[in-house]
Formats: C-alpha cells, structure tokens, sequence
C-alpha cells in the first residue's frame, strides 16, 4: 500500500527536516506544498530532492488554493 502525506508549509525551516524524516522513517511519501517560504524552506526542500511545489496565496492561507495545487 502506497501512503503520501501532502503538507503545507510557510516558513517552516526549523519543523521540517523533523517532519519530512518522521514520515520517511515510518515509510510515508510526502509532497509539500510551500506557500513561498522566506526562510528557506524551499531550498532545503529542493536540496534533499524532497517532491515539492510552490504556491502563491498572496501572503495569507489559503486552503482552498492550496488544496487545488494538486
């Protein structure tokens, strides 16, 4: 059985290099949507070849827009 988690984050340096072993470690894929992070985030996530996307919701969360992303 194949699980992935699809996660969203903004500015999340600190939380998800512990989040994204958690998952690995428990044999769950993830896929994060990263709403421009300024902190980076995104270049952590694209330095370990982590499945990502950006997503623009003009600063604020937007759930909507970003469950629409995939």
């Amino acid at each position: 059985m194949r699980i992935v988690n699809i996660l969203t984050c903004f500015n999340e340096l600190h939380y998800i290099p512990y989040v994204i072993n958690y998952y690995q470690k428990h044999n769950i894929e993830v896929f994060v949507l990263d709403n421009y992070s300024e902190d980076g985030s995104w270049q952590w996530l694209q330095k370990h070849h982590i499945p990502s996307e950006r997503v623009d919701t003009n600063g604020a969360f937007h759930l909507d827009i970003l469950q629409k992303a995939r």
